[in-house]
């Protein structure tokens, strides 16, 4: 008795069957299947059924985070503090302290991304700017926004 099949798991089994049965036709292949008492049209049909419903699976945990994520995210801005109702003074520092990357890599790169001027933002992009970086620093930590002041 051939005891190698219980070394495999089902699925295993079925792409070894495929690889040893290399260079046969697809009528062949059927026909041996049906012959060992398989439906392949059965079977091809639920593989593809179970594709499906993997990828529609998927696709609604994508969407669900995403609405998830995205209420997190009107909640943190309902509760954060804007930059814009702080001091001019304030916001300068806080802004340069990003351009330098002393608030972190990701801000600067966010920054050097967002503008090439630095010297043409007024005081109003910079404080909705510090408010985005804010906002997605606290997106990134996933700090649940019951955990806000």
């Amino acid at each position: 008795m051939n005891t190698d099949h219980f070394h495999y798991s089902p699925l295993e089994n079925v792409a070894k069957g495929i690889e040893s049965n290399e260079g046969m036709s697809l009528a062949d292949i059927k026909a041996e299947l049906v012959g060992l008492g398989y439906d392949p049209d059965r079977v091809t049909a639920r593989i593809a059924q179970k594709a499906r419903d993997l990828s529609d699976n998927a696709r609604l945990a994508w969407m669900t985070d995403g609405a998830s994520n995205q209420e997190n995210f009107n909640i943190l801005s309902e509760k954060k503090a804007s930059w814009r109702t702080r001091s001019v003074e304030v916001i300068n520092r806080a802004f340069n302290e990003i351009i330098q990357g002393t608030r972190g890599l990701p801000a600067q790169q966010r920054l050097q991304t967002a503008f090439r001027n630095f010297s043409s933002l007024t005081v109003e992009d910079k404080a909705t700017f510090l408010d985005e970086v804010e906002l997605l620093n606290h997106m990134d930590k996933k700090v649940p926004p019951s955990k806000l002041q």
